[in-house]
């Protein structure tokens, strides 16, 4: 239900085509790829929620093998690393993830910088169009 409702506001909330600004949470990243935020202009049970950084595909923290969970921690340490000191981001949002659980939203860093395409250039994350996953253990 909770999800539903998120959705209804974001299709029917005006400011989805806008950049919103969002709180970060504690720990702020769970992977490279998904962050966990306050959204304040949401009704106050709706606020907590993640986001997916849209355009990637990080190596998951509970990977197929030692190698991706190595690589993993590292791409997520150095987005907990970029976002440190930081309380707030800015997000353009796309729309719901397609399993449901995350918005997915292009995500600025504070210096105005794209998350996902800093990711990609630090050899941390791959270009991802929402297609078939290549592995991260090869």
């Amino acid at each position: 239900m909770r999800y539903l409702l998120i959705l209804l506001c974001l299709i029917a909330a005006p400011a989805v085509a806008e950049p919103w600004t969002v709180k970060l949470r504690s720990p702020a990243a769970y992977d490279a790829d998904t962050l966990y935020v306050l959204v304040p202009s949401l009704p106050e049970s709706l606020q907590r929620m993640s986001i997916r950084v849209m355009g990637i595909d990080a190596p998951e923290i509970r990977g197929k093998c030692e190698r991706e969970k190595v690589h993993a921690r590292a791409a997520r340490d150095f987005v907990l690393s970029a976002l440190k000191g930081e309380e707030v981001v800015t997000v353009d949002v796309i729309g719901w993830d397609k399993y449901g659980g995350r918005i997915d939203a292009h995500v600025a860093l504070p210096d105005g910088r794209d998350l996902g395409t800093v990711l990609v250039r630090a050899g941390l994350a791959r270009v991802y169009d929402g297609g078939a996953r290549r592995g991260w253990c090869d």
